[in-house]
């Protein structure tokens, strides 16, 4: 008797070698373990391997072009959209945290002529922060520049650069609160 090919096991195999060979991850399955996952990525250069907490169904387009810094804390459903051309790049900063559902989206497209308006794909890098804290559902636009220490309300869109130490909310998202004017209590 013949062995049985493991046709559906090895095709599985070999797909899952072509992503990773193609330099893309797509992890929107449950992971066994946080600390697994953030190994790997570590070995990816993705982290720099100082306490960072990335929870399940995080979804990374393009793991080259993804640079986390130290202490970071990414929620479930986060999703870093790494497209267009130029090699767009996202940068979060140190002590980060990113709150469920954030979309990080690097392209956009040209206006195109009339026969066709979505024109050529386009990518623009996104840097964050250091300290910066981002609400459950916001929308990080190509482009952007979020400075340090600031705070994006929920359900924000974030569409132009984010000056340091504000507050910043709504659709487009524009600054609330100033938090530098604030004296701390001690």
């Amino acid at each position: 008797m013949a062995k049985p090919k493991l046709r559906g096991i090895h095709a599985g195999l070999k797909y899952r070698l072509f992503l990773f060979r193609k330099k893309r991850l797509h992890y929107l399955i449950n992971r066994k373990s946080n600390k697994a996952y953030s190994k790997m990525l570590i070995k990816l250069g993705v982290l720099s391997g100082k306490v960072i907490n990335i929870k399940e169904h995080v979804f990374i387009e393009d793991y080259r072009s993804l640079k986390i810094g130290d202490h970071c804390s990414i929620n479930s459903g986060v999703r870093f959209y790494i497209e267009g051309r130029g090699n767009p790049t996202i940068t979060i900063g140190n002590n980060v945290q990113i709150a469920r559902d954030v979309i990080f989206e690097t392209g956009m497209h040209e206006i195109g002529d009339s026969a066709m308006r979505g024109g050529p794909s386009i990518g623009k890098n996104i840097i964050v922060g250091n300290g910066t804290w981002i609400g459950v559902g916001a929308i990080i636009l190509p482009g952007v520049s979020i400075g340090e220490g600031c705070m994006i309300q929920a359900g924000s869109v974030v569409t132009k650069n984010c000056k340091p130490n504000c507050i910043y909310g709504g659709n487009p998202a524009k600054v609330l609160f100033d938090l530098a004017t604030i004296n701390v209590l001690k």
